[in-house]
């Protein structure tokens, strides 16, 4: 209970802490909203890294069975940074 008041009638002290329990403090939504811009940061770090290497990994598997050569980690990302401005999907 956040307030130190003393209610004699059970339903105002039943209804106080209702009230109380469900109040979310600045802080708490703070803390809330922090964890959700950390969340969206970290996949997108994960997924900018993480595609460019399986573009690479699947072209460097399939493509040089029919004569094209491989490419490296840094053409990959210019691949999908490319396919990414061309076919702009909202996500």
């Amino acid at each position: 209970m956040i307030s130190d008041e003393v209610f004699f009638d059970p339903r105002k002290k039943a209804e106080q802490s209702a009230a109380d329990q469900n109040k979310v403090t600045k802080e708490e939504a703070e803390k809330a909203a922090n964890i959700a811009m950390g969340g969206l940061v970290v996949g997108s770090i994960v997924r900018l890294t993480l595609t460019p290497a399986v573009l690479m990994w699947v072209w460097n598997m399939a493509m040089p069975a029919i004569g094209v050569a491989t490419i490296g980690y840094w053409t990959a990302m210019g691949l999908y940074i490319i396919a990414r401005l061309l076919f702009k999907h909202d996500d």
